[in-house]
């Protein structure tokens, strides 16, 4: 199209208007012809990928049946009576492999609902039983060699028997064509070229030198990813189907890849979140050529090369040092107690280590890799990645990894196999969010009194939970069926600082699983579920000697934790135990900067309902405070949950929690009456409308020992007021005849006569003295009690 365009530039002298316009119209005619192939050709290769997909989906769907589909595998592999072509044979490795990871996924699904020696005769019989299966499969390879020798052969003999040859044209043509296509398709499968080749020996031929080691952390290269945001979105889009498609060699692929990586640094993000990008399981790969970008990621999916192979010879060709380390790893599954050896293949891992302006940093693109179920046909790249393994520090990555050679710990001080094992397992969110380990370092904790007493740094706005489950089946609730998170009290010990103190009623082994979560994020309430950051495996000798489960909570931890983000400073108390001292009130205070959120509570406790507990409880707002009275009625623990009301939310979100602890109370309690239904304690809205405030007695709850009280209020000189006094409500003994009030400019003082003890309610009311017709609106509600 260019050329005849440039053909008619220059032909335009030589041609009349009219033939220039002919012209014109015929290069246009042309160009919407080949535009509409085009999209007939897009159309269609994306038909081709839907309908692979779909028939792949079908197929993997019919493979849920395990003992199905092991023996369909076998009956292929043993009745196959005729040689089986190439893709056939690609067709079984592929659903060898599915049918492998079914397993393995399921028998680590059983791993704690099952015994150890239940799951190591799983393995072993999975084992014995893949064993067999690659075994068949690889005769099976032969015997298409053996087959491919033979027709190589019979052409050979037809060149040099021409005559012979001659005679037989239609038969040898007919098998020149099928051998041609064999050996078309096995050359896909057996060329061995830069990009897929098999990975490489163990031994690593690069050491590297201790001034090599970093010296500069994660944190001192980036702190955001978001850095990278124009040079990730270049290596998404090569990721693309449409990208893979039309670049002529992988070669060029990373060329164009790397094209846009202004330093070391930049070069390695592309080639890390081009292969974190790919999603081999949804893209149809059967018919994909050699050393093109879909020939390299079928390699890639049929393990004929790994993660770590790829990223180190796409550094190399991109000009960066890479090198593949060989080692163990504590792959998914792990649980806290696993030894993990050398020798034992199942724990068999690869990674890399990249140098970036001259020294070393890891990179694991194979954990990197954490995609989306769900994609979208065509299209299948809705994913995300693992940030934590890109550039991982080496005191980071060695909980997890741990090398052949341990000179690639890069650690000053290198750990043993068993520091390796004896490590407690953490996970990504441990270090991307800032925790650490105070108390326990090690994964298996003996205690022979079944109390634990865990305490890890904990970063300002996360709140952390802790799960308890038995090694042997997984159960979380003990055998007098109390759920164990009853047992857990997780409270600040200091401004980092996060125990959790567990008592175990049973003897036996323990899971004890941390999960951590941001409480808001930008301001906004964090609704996202918590995720996974360490574990321990706890062997515990003996019940532990308190028994008494702990009320029943929204969350395990205690104190105002997460307070100050609804705008909540503790004044009164800043841990998560009340011991109350004596028989009297307790009083909870906090300073209130969020005026606009309203807050609500709820108690629990040993033997009494949240129905019962709340006539014992007083919430209430005193000027810019939020304050909580309890006077509770029986000896025993009480939880108070605090929540407050979100905008746009149906229900009250839990904020923090306190534990009451009572070892003694008054002989008889009083219950606290209610305020007057839709009223509450305190003043309402309409005092600053009306221009009244309190002068002396800002809480609307009075505690006196006196036979009176006297209440100031100011007033404008517009306002009426009007007041009621009752006596023991709810059953009211009318008293309002005992009031007096006296005026004095702009206040009004009113005395109050208390006569007998007990709870008293006196209510002041008020409306526009200039408007008639207009009733009055309540402005204040007091709560006295005479003691």
């Amino acid at each position: 199209m260019a050329n005849l365009a440039r053909d008619a530039k220059q032909l335009r002298p030589l041609l009349s208007n009219e033939e220039y316009d002919q012209l014109l119209a015929q290069h246009k005619k042309e160009l919407l012809a080949l535009k509409n192939q085009l999209d007939a050709a897009m159309r269609k290769q994306k038909q081709n990928f839907e309908d692979k997909l779909a028939a792949r989906r079908a197929q993997r769907k019919r493979m849920e049946n395990e003992e199905e589909e092991r023996k369909r595998l076998q009956e292929m592999l043993d009745n196959s009576t005729e040689t089986l072509t190439e893709e056939e044979l690609q067709d079984l490795q592929q659903d060898i492999k599915h049918y492998d990871a079914m397993v393995t996924n399921k028998i680590h699904s059983q791993q704690g609902k099952t015994s150890k020696a239940q799951c190591d005769q799983l393995i072993s019989e999975h084992h014995r039983t893949m064993d067999a299966l690659n075994a068949k499969l690889e005769r099976q390879r032969q015997r298409m060699g053996l087959a491919l020798a033979d027709k190589l052969a019979t052409r050979v003999s037809r060149d040099d028997t021409f005559d012979d040859y001659s005679d037989d044209s239609s038969d040898a043509t007919e098998d020149e064509d099928e051998l041609g296509e064999m050996i078309d398709i096995s050359a896909i499968s057996a060329t061995t070229t830069l990009w897929t080749t098999p990975t490489q020996s163990t031994v690593l031929a690069v050491v590297p030198l201790r001034e090599e080691y970093p010296i500069r952390r994660k944190k001192q290269l980036y702190t955001d990813p978001a850095i990278f945001k124009h040079v990730d979105a270049h290596a998404i889009k090569l990721a693309q189907t449409a990208s893979l498609v039309t670049q002529p060699s992988f070669s060029a692929l990373v060329n164009e890849l790397v094209r846009i990586g202004t330093t070391e640094l930049e070069k390695v993000r592309l080639i890390f979140r081009w292969i974190t990008a790919q999603n081999c399981e949804e893209m149809d790969l059967a018919d994909a050529v050699d050393d093109t970008p879909l020939g390299v990621l079928k390699g890639l999916y049929y393990t004929k090369i790994t993660f770590s192979t790829l990223f180190m010879r796409m550094c190399r060709f991109a000009g960066l040092r890479c090198v593949e380390i060989c080692g163990c790893a504590k792959l998914r599954g792990y649980q806290p107690g696993q030894l993990v050896t050398l020798k034992d293949y199942s724990y068999s891992h690869t990674w890399n280590a990249v140098r970036i302006d001259g020294y070393w940093h890891f990179v694991d693109c194979n954990w990197g890799v954490s995609h989306i179920p769900g994609s979208v046909t065509f299209d299948p790249f809705r994913f995300e990645y693992d940030e934590h393994y890109f550039l991982a520090d080496p005191d980071v990555i060695i909980k997890t990894h741990f090398p052949n050679d341990a000179s690639w710990q890069l650690l000053l001080q290198p750990i043993t196999i068993e520091e390796f094992n004896d490590a407690v397992p953490l996970k990504p969110d441990f270090f991307k969010f800032g925790f650490e380990l105070q108390s326990h370092q090690k994964a298996v904790v003996d205690i022979p009194n079944g109390n634990l007493d865990i305490r890890l740094c904990c970063p300002p706005g996360f709140i952390l939970y802790c799960k308890i489950s038995t090694v042997e089946g997984g159960r979380e609730v003990s055998l007098h069926g109390i759920h164990f998170h009853q047992y857990v009290f997780i409270h600040q010990m200091a401004e980092d600082v996060m125990a959790c103190y567990v008592r175990i009623p049973e003897p036996g082994h323990y899971y004890a699983t941390f999960y951590a979560k941001r409480q808001f994020v930008d301001g906004e309430l964090n609704l996202e579920s918590q995720t996974e950051v360490c574990k321990y495996y706890i062997k515990n000798y003996a019940p532990s000697s308190d028994q008494q489960p702990l009320p029943i909570s929204p969350a395990d931890h205690w104190g105002p934790i997460g307070a100050s983000n609804a705008g909540l400073t503790p004044i009164t108390h800043t841990g998560g135990v009340i011991m109350c001292q004596d028989t009297g009130d307790i009083d909870i205070r906090f300073k209130r900067t969020q005026k606009d959120l309203k807050f609500t509570h709820d108690m629990t406790g040993d033997s009494l309902t949240e129905k019962q507990l709340a006539l014992y409880t007083l919430q209430r707002y005193v000027d810019d405070e939020l304050v909580f009275t309890l006077c509770l009625p029986q000896i025993g623990r009480y939880g108070l949950h605090i929540s407050t009301i979100y905008p746009g939310l149906r229900h009250p979100v839990h904020l923090c929690s306190y534990l009451i602890v009572m070892p003694e109370v008054r002989p008889i309690v009083q219950p606290f009456p209610p305020p007057p239904t839709g009223e509450y304690y305190g003043k309402s809205v309409a005092t600053s409308n009306l221009g009244v405030s309190t002068f002396t007695h800002p809480d609307p709850f009075i505690r006196t020992h006196d036979n009176q009280v006297q209440i100031i209020f100011s007033i404008s000189s517009k306002v009426t007021l009007s007041a009621r006094f009752l006596y023991n409500p709810p059953r009211c003994v009318d008293l309002s005849n005992t009031l007096r009030h006296e005026f004095n400019g702009g206040s009004v003082t009113y005395f109050i006569t208390l006569n007998q003890n007990g709870y008293y309610h006196f209510r002041v009311q008020g409306k526009d003295g200039s408007a008639h017709g207009i009733p009055f609106t309540n402005l204040f509600n007091y709560l006295i009690r005479k003691e």
